[in-house]
C-alpha cells in the first residue's frame, strides 16, 4: 500500500479556542443548487492521508477539479520540511511505520459553472489518487 487518502466536504471550518477545529455541516454525496453557474458562499474540504513513512515523497499535493473548470487545480501541499517535523514530533501509534496527515481548506464564493462532480485528488509521490468527490446537481 502506497497511501490511503479520503476527503469530506463541509459548510464551514471554525478555529476554536484551545487550537481545535469544528467541522460544520457535513455534506452528503450530493449538493442540490437552484441554477448554474452556482456560487457556494462557503465550501470546506478536509483531506486525510495515511502513508507509510518509507513512501513519503518530497511533498504531498492536493488538487481539485470542478465541473466546467480546469482539471487538477492545486489547492495545497505539505512540503518535506513540514513532513519531517511532523514525523519527529507525532506518530499515529508508537512503533508504527505510518504517518497520518490532515489538511483542511476553506473556499469562499466557490463558483461551479455546470453540473457534475467536484473531485479531490492527492499525490504523495506515486501519482494522483482520487480522495473523494461531491456531486453538484440542479434542483
Amino acid at each position: 500500500m502506497e497511501f490511503v487518502a479520503f476527503c469530506q466536504f463541509f459548510e464551514d471550518i471554525r478555529h476554536e479556542v484551545g487550537d481545535t477545529y469544528s467541522l460544520i455541516g457535513l455534506r452528503g454525496d450530493a449538493l442540490v443548487v437552484e441554477r448554474f453557474p452556482a456560487v457556494l458562499p462557503k465550501l470546506a474540504i478536509q483531506v486525510v492521508l495515511k502513508v507509510p513513512e518509507a513512501a513519503i515523497a518530497a511533498a504531498v499535493f492536493v488538487s481539485i477539479s470542478i465541473p466546467g473548470g480546469p482539471p487538477n487545480m492545486a489547492v495545497g501541499s505539505i512540503e518535506m520540511g513540514q513532513i519531517e517535523a511532523f514525523l519527529a514530533s507525532v506518530r499515529e501509534d508508537p512503533g508504527t511505520e505510518f504517518a497520518r496527515f490532515t489538511l483542511m481548506g476553506m473556499f469562499r464564493d466557490f463558483v461551479i459553472p455546470e453540473p457534475g462532480r467536484i473531485v479531490v485528488s492527492v499525490d504523495a509521490g506515486a501519482g494522483p489518487q482520487r480522495a473523494g468527490s461531491l456531486l453538484i446537481k440542479a434542483a
